[in-house]
């Protein structure tokens, strides 16, 4: 075999191990995301779980046993209006996403006719946005341990591939589909400010 040939099969060579490599680190990066989306699904359907079972225990006025207690009122949004209560949660949410480094595609609140023994009417929101999975989790957390109460009812999760500029391999990326929702409970700015001052008619 002369040198021309020599040079061209080392080439050949090269090529088909940098294919190779290339071809594996894909492979492992989709088993470590697969396994950690795993786990993620996992983590949510736990947490979801639980709190679909405070949630009914806090509106039933029951105990874990089953046993009848003393009815506590759902922590719940304060507004004075239902709009006002749909723009207060859309903005809770929004801001939980900016805070875990996540970005919106579009967002919608709007209250219920659902409305609670103790008189608290249910809002919905529903959140489109991208994400790697950690933003993705700090959102969740956020909203779980956030008070007044959010309860996080769906979430649909969907890889999205991702090249970095220069860059041959595929970053972690999410589009997440979220629905939530909350509680409102109706009040009067002027009596809750000034609960002490006298009222004068309107002149």
């Amino acid at each position: 075999m002369n040198r021309p040939e020599l040079a061209l099969a080392r080439r050949a060579r090269v090529a088909v191990a940098a294919y190779l490599t290339v071809l594996v680190a894909v492979i492992v990066w989709g088993t470590l995301f697969a396994v950690s989306l795993g786990e993620l699904r996992s983590e949510f359907n736990a947490k979801s779980g639980l709190l679909t079972e405070l949630r009914a225990r806090g509106l039933s006025g029951t105990g874990r046993d089953g046993a009848a207690r003393p009815r506590t009122t759902l922590p719940a949004i304060a507004a004075p209006s239902e709009t006002v209560a749909a723009g207060t949660l859309q903005k809770e949410v929004l801001s939980s996403l900016a805070d875990a480094g996540g970005s919106v595609h579009s967002i919608q609140a709007e209250a219920t006719s659902e409305v609670t023994p103790d008189g608290l009417r249910r809002l919905n929101v529903q959140l489109i946005c991208d994400g790697s999975t950690g933003s993705l989790q700090r959102l969740l957390f956020a909203l779980e341990t956030f008070v007044p109460f959010i309860f996080v009812d769906s979430l649909v999760i969907q890889p999205v591939s991702s090249t970095a500029p220069g860059s041959s391999r595929p970053e972690e990326a999410l589009r997440v589909t979220l629905e939530a929702s909350s509680y409102w409970k109706s009040i009067d700015y002027a009596t809750t400010v000034a609960p002490d001052a006298k009222s004068e008619p309107l002149r």
